[in-house]
């Protein structure tokens, strides 16, 4: 019996050569320890304590997911870290605001916020900020003690 849809490749056989040797200076270490590792775990710890502190969406009042910068990081890197930038949103207002690009969110926390604290926030975005593995490690340390206290504060609630 002839089997269908099977075919054998006719050919030469593959040739067999040594694997290559790779000096030990050019691999490449993992840096579990540079200031971009450092700064995704502020920004982690970041968004826990934000959801520790708030529970209901600013825009449509689902629960809290997600600490949105309404100043964006890459706009800022003085406010990135800064509580007052942040705005307390679900999912599917966040993606809203990025995917699909509406502005009515931004405007609904902009009027909920107000013309002062947009005031502040445009003042201050362009103050200058130095970054490093130091400023990281430091800021994770402020934001480590700010969630064992915001943690304290909700197991005593």
């Amino acid at each position: 019996m002839k089997r269908t849809g099977f075919k054998r490749k006719i050919g030469k056989p593959m040739k067999r050569t040594q694997m290559r040797k790779v000096s030990p200076k050019k691999v490449k270490k993992p840096k579990a320890r540079d200031s971009a590792w450092w700064q995704k775990k502020c920004d982690s710890l970041m968004q826990d304590i934000n959801r520790l502190r708030f529970e209901t969406c600013e825009v449509c009042g689902n629960r809290n997911e997600v600490a949105h910068h309404f100043i964006t990081k890459a706009q800022s890197s003085f406010l990135r870290y800064d509580f007052r930038n942040l705005c307390n949103i679900c999912h599917k207002c966040h993606f809203n605001i990025h995917i699909r690009q509406d502005s009515s969110i931004q405007a609904k926390i902009l009027w909920n916020r107000g013309k002062v604290w947009h005031d502040w926030l445009e003042k201050v975005r362009r103050t200058p900020q130095q970054t490093g593995i130091g400023y990281y490690k430091k800021v994770y340390a402020d934001l480590e003690e700010l969630y064992l206290h915001e943690k304290e504060l909700k197991v005593i609630m």
